[in-house]
């Protein structure tokens, strides 16, 4: 491990990022990270506060926050930007070290000479420098952290609502905590990281935390279910379930059911699934079939009941359909 001095510039030549150990040393645990810029003069980044999200890329520039506070260095760099270009566009000759001077002169601020020295041969290193990988390292770097701000907002907001959310509000979430980013750009990072996120039904997302060690397809969900039970589930229970688990409509269910390619399920009357491995009472297979004039006489009955229980009683016995069914009819009939 290359040990950082406490040098207050620390020139990394070929060192690689894990060789440098920036953790345990308190004068760096703020770095001031210069280069160049686009337009050729000097620039900074933001300061570096947290040395656990930086990584110090190959041939930087490691310069501590003592001694930039020391010789007040952005101040310096704002300053030099500025001078260096008037003379440039008037196309006149300047000496760098005098203008360093007159800064401090200007200022009223006292300047060692050895700290002089020091910014002098600094700002030399910096115009020698190719600083292409760098500035790369660097949007990696930024990168790396905006997607960490994002897996964090995300699993904040599932966890939250506690339970599944779709990508589109994710999306909007993410926009009122001010991220703006693609519905491509949130779908790629999260499909990266299956550690924490697990997609579920179509377009929802939820963290494992709540996935209550739930896996597999939804036709494994369902088959598990019915297995676990001695007589076929009504499609409303199965409904119950895995939406509980990974939001989907019934319909949306149903028709997933029903192109299982293997005959896994088991369709009987009045929307009760079962399993074809199974073999089931006779009852089961003698269901009445649901029609549409039953519908229509359930739905536009003029009969007056004293409850919902009473007229579920009276169509059950009237075509002997299970409750559940009735119940889940008289149910949709409301919705719609």
């Amino acid at each position: 491990t290359l040990e950082v001095s406490n040098d207050d510039i620390v020139e990394l030549l070929d060192a690689k990022p894990d060789d440098v150990d920036l953790y345990f040393n308190v004068a760096f645990l703020k770095f001031i990270y210069i280069y160049i810029n686009a337009s050729g003069y000097f620039d900074l980044t933001d300061i570096i506060s947290d040395s656990k999200v930086f990584v110090a890329p190959k041939n930087s520039l490691l310069i501590c926050n003592d001694f930039a506070d020391r010789v007040t260095l952005l101040d310096l760099f704002n300053f030099l930007d500025t001078e260096i270009y008037n003379f440039e566009i008037a196309e006149f000759e300047y000496d760098r070290e005098i203008l360093i001077q007159r800064f401090y002169d200007e200022n009223d601020l006292i300047i060692e000479s050895v700290d002089l020295h020091k910014i002098d041969n600094l700002i030399e290193k910096i115009v020698r420098t190719d600083w292409t990988d760098i500035e790369a390292a660097i949007k990696k770097s930024k990168k790396r952290k905006e997607k960490e701000d994002i897996y964090t907002a995300v699993h904040s907001f599932i966890l939250k609502k506690n339970k599944p959310q779709k990508t589109k509000a994710i999306l909007e979430n993410l926009s009122e905590n001010y991220f703006d980013i693609s519905k491509e750009f949130l779908l790629h990072i999260l499909n990266k990281n299956i550690a924490r996120f697990q997609r579920v039904g179509n377009g929802y997302w939820t963290i494992s935390k709540l996935n209550n060690n739930i896996h597999g397809s939804v036709r494994e969900i369902v088959e598990k279910k019915i297995f676990e039970s001695d007589i076929p589930l009504h499609i409303s229970e199965l409904h119950n379930h895995v939406n509980s688990l990974r939001p989907i409509s019934i319909h949306s269910l149903r028709t997933n059911l029903q192109m299982e390619e293997y005959k896994i399920f088991a369709f009987f009357n009045c929307s009760f699934i079962g399993l074809s491995i199974k073999k089931y009472d006779d009852y089961w297979y003698n269901l009445p079939k649901t029609t549409a004039n039953k519908i229509r006489l359930i739905y536009n009955s003029k009969i007056v009941f004293n409850s919902d229980e009473e007229k579920l009683e009276y169509f059950c016995q009237l075509f002997n359909y299970p409750k559940i069914h009735l119940k889940y009819l008289l149910e949709t009939k409301t919705k719609t």
